[in-house]
């Protein structure tokens, strides 16, 4: 007879979480790599808007961004940050409300046709990459990722700005080796 203990069942829910919150990492590598295959295939952005092209690489820039700021917001609940540590959490949240802010603006940047970036960009930019780095530290204290994946989490969007236009296929590469590290430790 199995007998039913709530601490197993906490732990065990806590690192696997349910299939939608699973997927997150994956759904948001695709979306990216959706984003990065258009901005390095189609031609330059037009300001103000002047084709389709335009307005399909932002749609798919503020899909990339709501998808990751979901799959971050995620990484507590698949167990790559502790959940228990303020740090972490603070960490986790601090990352994803900047990815948050700066779908926000893309999605305005959608709506009026042309760059609408502003304040809310800025500080979603400012927010991400304090809160990638942040988030790094708090994966390499977890222990969950591979250290490189979990440096990678603060050092992927500054490399990304380096690259230039292929900058996103550094988040599509990290995004997918997260997502397949958390797959085979659950």
């Amino acid at each position: 007879m199995t007998t039913y203990s709530p601490v197993v069942a906490e732990t065990t829910t806590a690192r696997r979480g349910p299939a939608a919150v699973r997927a997150l990492p994956y759904t948001a590598a695709f979306a990216g790599l959706s984003f990065a295959l258009a901005q390095g295939l189609l031609p330059e952005q037009a300001q103000p808007f002047e084709q389709v092209t335009d307005y399909l690489l932002e749609i798919l820039f503020t899909v990339s961004l709501v998808t990751g700021a979901a799959a971050t917001l995620a990484l507590r609940r698949l167990g790559v940050v502790r959940r228990s540590s303020r740090f972490d959490t603070v960490a986790v949240r601090t990352n994803g409300t900047g990815q948050a802010l700066v779908a926000l603006a893309a999605g305005a940047t959608v709506v009026a046709g042309e760059n609408t970036l502003g304040p809310v960009f800025l500080l979603g930019l400012a927010l991400n990459l304090v809160g990638g780095v942040l988030t790094a530290v708090a994966a390499t204290r977890a222990g969950a990722l591979p250290r490189v994946l979990a440096i990678g989490l603060g050092a992927g969007l500054p490399l990304a700005m380096v690259v230039g236009t292929w900058g996103p296929m550094v988040g599509v590469v990290l995004g997918f080796a997260v997502a397949e590290s958390i797959r085979r430790r659950v």
